[in-house]
């Protein structure tokens, strides 16, 4: 008779959202943000929250846009 595991091994996939806003003196600053010739510029109705089935969003860092660079 085979013996069996007495678990199944599972496999997770992980979406990651990041993002990080300082506040000061008037100003919030997000990032990450977009690059400095693009005018688009950060609203909390559009941009408040992440969407886990997209990549490359505005003012969002996911694990393909900003992977890590270690070795």
């Amino acid at each position: 008779m085979p013996r069996r595991a007495p678990y199944q091994w599972q496999t997770y996939a992980l979406a990651v959202r990041a993002q990080v806003i300082l506040q000061g003196e008037g100003r919030d600053w997000i990032f990450p943000a977009p690059a400095p010739a693009d005018v688009l510029s950060y609203n909390p109705t559009n941009h408040g929250e992440p969407d886990f089935a997209k990549t490359k969003q505005p003012f969002w860092a996911n694990e393909q846009t900003h992977s890590d660079s270690q070795p």
